[in-house]
């Protein structure tokens, strides 16, 4: 079981918190959160405090702010969290065990005045705890192959102007202050149809994104239908960290959708593209590697039944960084 609420104080005498147990006024699990900033789990029997653990909240934690304070129960042992937003960063955490044949559920006030809000509960979820196997990479497939040998690019085309050039067996794109948002200078794609059903597409990219002016800039490997129906995933850094991200459709924002893993200013990345068939979605799974042996994949994301997405490059979302892609590979 898994009990939820936003809790709040509103003076310096009360508790306000969730019921975890109960069987009557005389016999109850509680999790509170009182006015001096302390978590506490009280299991009390016939009227009285038989078992308390408590946790002191972060350093100026205000108790008289909106917080979040969750329980989750299983196998009558409770783990309860106060947080800023049920993002899984507690300020305060217990584990306690509660007797696993009371009810389950509730919020409860004492001592003063406190507010509860959007309480729920609900079954709590099954674990997964086998890992789904990574994705099998199947034969390449040379006639979609591109090793930018030369400067004709045959079989791809551009949306919006064309940008960058083939240089020394690479393709050399410096990055455009430009993205799919629509708000501003629409950004650019480099683009090729891909092959149908299942494959992996593979590219090489060399992106000193240590160097980026701004933090925000990006380069990599898109899955294309439109701008607001677009997959891409590219390296970029957001403050002294350096990640691989997904970015969906029109995003811009430094925290996108999908993070993935570590980054490197010399990346392989990949997408692996299937279709549901149930629904006739593409769907994308990303994988990214720092030495183009072993990967790290993603979760998976979808584009819409229909027109089949193509594949592609990008190199956008602010001036400052060359991006030079290696090769295009495609697998089975």
């Amino acid at each position: 079981m898994r009990i939820e609420a936003d809790v709040r104080l509103r003076d310096d005498e009360g508790r306000v918190g969730l019921v975890l147990a109960s069987v009557g006024p005389s016999d109850h699990a509680v999790a509170w959160l009182d006015s001096t900033g302390t978590l506490s789990v009280e299991v009390t029997r016939d009227r009285k405090v038989v078992r308390k653990r408590t946790a002191r909240l972060h350093t100026n934690a205000d108790p008289r702010t909106w917080h979040s304070l969750t329980a989750e129960i299983r196998d009558g042992a409770a783990h309860v969290q106060v947080s800023s937003a049920m993002l899984d960063m507690p300020l305060a955490e217990l584990k306690v065990d509660v007797p696993e044949d009371w009810r389950r559920g509730g919020a409860a006030s004492t001592r003063g005045a406190g507010e509860v809000d959007n309480v729920g509960v609900t079954r709590l979820y099954s674990p997964v705890t086998v890992k789904q196997p990574d994705p099998h990479i199947g034969a390449r497939l040379p006639e979609y192959d591109e090793d930018f040998d030369g400067n004709q690019l045959d079989g791809w085309t551009w949306f919006g102007p064309a940008d960058g050039k083939v240089t020394d067996g690479q393709y050399v794109w410096p990055t455009q202050d430009a993205d799919f948002s629509g708000k501003g200078t629409m950004a650019s794609a480099l683009l090729r149809d891909a092959p149908t059903g299942t494959y992996t597409v593979e590219t090489k990219l060399h992106f000193p994104i240590t160097d980026a002016p701004d933090g925000r800039s990006q380069a990599g490997m898109i899955a294309f239908q439109s701008p607001e129906d677009s997959i891409h995933l590219a390296p970029t850094r957001t403050g002294p960290s350096r990640q691989a991200f997904l970015w969906i459709g029109r995003d811009r924002d430094s925290w996108p959708e999908m993070q993935l893993g570590p980054s490197a200013d010399t990346m392989w990345l990949r997408l692996r593209h299937t279709v549901d068939p149930k629904t006739g979605e593409h769907t994308f799974q990303p994988a990214t590697s720092r030495d183009g042996k072993h990967y790290i994949w993603g979760g998976v994301w979808h584009l819409p039944a229909g027109s089949d997405p193509r594949i592609g490059l990008v190199s956008l979302a602010g001036k400052g960084v060359t991006a030079r892609f290696d090769y295009v590979r495609f697998y089975s």
